[in-house]
């Protein structure tokens, strides 16, 4: 039997894009002693925009400490996750379509909350920016910062295991080398122009604005 994996992704660059991404961040933390949590990703994703990677640092510490605070046990990110996906529904057509999913891979910078909504009831596996578990404490990833660190992890799980169809989503400069590694490269409507050549070329998708679900129909 596959095992699902859970995302929770803190990169979150498109928080400021799209209100749906934002309220997905309300929802899943919607337990009230979890509040502040929804508050720290919304905060750690525009001061992510903003800092360089060698000012990073002092973002993870703050995060993890808050993390390590509010004491957030496995069991009880799960509740939320179920108690957030309950608020969403996923239509009629997608629903089927994710059923014939099988194993492919879906790679991402940032929509991998969204991405987890609408697979909760389906086997595959999603691989982006994780929090682990480290000595009973909340640990980020800080070994896949980069596109080119998800590339190389991304080509590492393969040699191990049928990945079957690689979905990458990206949208900015350095996401290049991975979508161009993809079989289908998924962008945003505001991607720059040569990221969409890259998904042209590649009979790749363009998302329109908010049209999460368009992206599932492959």
């Amino acid at each position: 039997m596959k095992t699902k994996t859970y995302i929770i992704d803190f990169h979150g660059t498109i928080v400021k894009g799209y209100d749906l991404e934002y309220k997905f961040y309300q929802e899943i933390f919607a337990n009230k002693g979890l509040k502040i949590k929804a508050e720290l990703f919304l905060r750690l994703a525009d001061m992510y925009i903003h800092k360089k990677k060698d000012d990073l640092s002092e973002i993870y510490n703050v995060f993890e400490d808050c993390l390590n605070t509010l004491n957030l046990k496995e069991a009880e990110i799960e509740k939320c996750m179920k108690k957030s996906s309950d608020k969403f529904s996923v239509p009629e057509d997608v629903a089927q379509t994710l059923k014939n999913l099988e194993n492919k891979i879906i790679i991402s910078r940032g929509i991998e909350n969204l991405i987890k909504i609408a697979l909760k009831d389906y086997e595959i596996n999603v691989y982006g920016n994780l929090l682990e578990r480290s000595k009973n404490r909340w640990k980020i990833r800080r070994d896949i910062m980069t596109a080119n660190d998800k590339l190389m992890k991304l080509k590492e799980i393969c040699n191990r295991e049928d990945c079957g169809k690689l979905i990458v989503l990206g949208n900015g400069n350095s996401d290049v080398e991975i979508l161009k590694y993809a079989d289908v490269p998924v962008v945003t409507y505001n991607a720059p122009k040569q990221i969409k050549k890259i998904v042209m070329e590649k009979n790749g998708m363009i998302l329109k604005k908010g049209k999460f679900y368009e992206m599932l129909d492959l």
